[in-house]
């Protein structure tokens, strides 16, 4: 694919690409199906080629949310992928973590879409399928480098990573945003309780508490306790 060709690509071929770019995004927003597999795997490609100019274009068209709303409706559409777009899945899911990567406040916008719910139920609902390239009949050939579910935890990873660095900004909050903190924490909480996995992401609160950062994550008397569940603060304390 065209990732392979970044090196060479000269500023005719990358002004090419973005305008490439332009027309992907318009359409992905209208066509379903092996179409939509394509394009979106094909937008994919593009953003980790040109990461910065895919952002340009995806905050410059103003289409950001509803770019990113079409792509976790699109999976929570497809949990039970037909063969003739079995690998959608995982594209919407690479496109979803190429973005994480190359702008890290996406995945403040996937949180708020609930995308971390449908990765969930892609963990739920595997399909050994997604897993191959081609197919012969019901014989895969081309198993990719990297499973479903490797790619699902990165994602999950990404989203959790950015609340624990979201609450690290807001240690000091301002009388503009005096419950961010507040916000930011259930919101954590939440993300440990519904999944398993961001228990992993427990030990950088319970350093938080080891250091007194959250004793009090609002200018009120209640204390972390309050946030925590107590059973996550005996595990973690």
């Amino acid at each position: 694919m065209c990732q392979h060709a970044q090196a060479k690509l000269t500023e005719s071929d990358l002004k090419e690409l973005c305008h490439t770019l332009r027309e992907v995004l318009e359409r992905i927003m209208n066509v379903e199906g092996a179409e939509l597999e394509i394009l979106i795997g094909l937008c994919a490609q593009i953003c980790k080629v040109i990461p910065e100019e895919f952002v340009q274009e995806l905050e410059g068209g103003q289409i950001k949310k509803r770019f990113m709303k079409r792509l976790v409706d699109a999976l929570n559409a497809n949990m039970n992928p037909g063969g003739h777009c079995s690998g959608i899945r995982r594209v919407i899911i690479e496109l979803s973590i190429y973005m994480m990567e190359c702008n890290s406040h996406y995945a403040n916008c996937f949180n708020e879409l609930r995308m971390m719910e449908a990765l969930s139920m892609v963990e739920e609902m595997p399909s050994r399928a997604e897993n191959y390239r081609i197919f012969l009949g019901d014989v895969g050939f081309m198993e990719y480098s990297i499973p479903l579910i490797a790619l699902v935890d990165r994602a999950k990873e990404l989203m959790g990573q950015q609340l624990v660095n979201a609450l690290n900004a807001h240690m000091n909050p301002s009388v503009h945003s005096p419950s961010i903190r507040r916000v930011i924490v259930q919101h954590s909480i939440y993300l440990m309780e519904f999944n398993s996995f961001h228990v992993a992401h427990a030990s950088d609160f319970s350093q938080m508490l080891d250091d007194g950062k959250l004793s009090m994550v609002t200018q009120d008397s209640w204390s972390t306790a309050h946030y925590f569940p107590l059973s996550w603060l005996e595990q973690n304390s």
